[in-house]
């Protein structure tokens, strides 16, 4: 009959004398206890790899930004040599464009 009592109330915290019922309550206390902190868990691994997202585009976005810079600098020096001809063929090839940066130490 208390059992009844305790599946029947709005609450699981209300007191009571009967130990099947206390041993209930604390067990129900546990679990809603390890579900919370399952949550936390699962909020704080959605929330680091959100970071490590962040930071991977990051890196994605500084590489392409250093890639820029060199390809400018290559077409700089290429310019000053009227190599007009080894920038649009660099613009083309990437295995020739990786050798001019070698040639430019870039």
């Amino acid at each position: 009959m208390n059992f009844l009592k305790y599946v029947g109330q709005d609450t699981d915290e209300a007191e009571t004398n009967d130990d099947y019922v206390r041993l209930l309550q604390e067990q129900i206390k546990r679990i809603k206890q390890n579900r919370d902190w399952e949550g936390k868990y699962m909020l704080l691994e959605e929330m680091m790899r959100d970071e490590r997202e962040e930071g991977r585009q990051e890196g994605r976005e500084e590489g392409r930004q250093e890639g820029q810079e060199r390809m400018s600098q290559l077409i700089l020096l290429l310019l000053k040599q009227n190599r007009n001809e080894d920038i649009a063929k660099a613009a083309a090839d990437r295995d020739y464009q990786e050798q001019l940066f070698k040639e430019f130490n870039l």
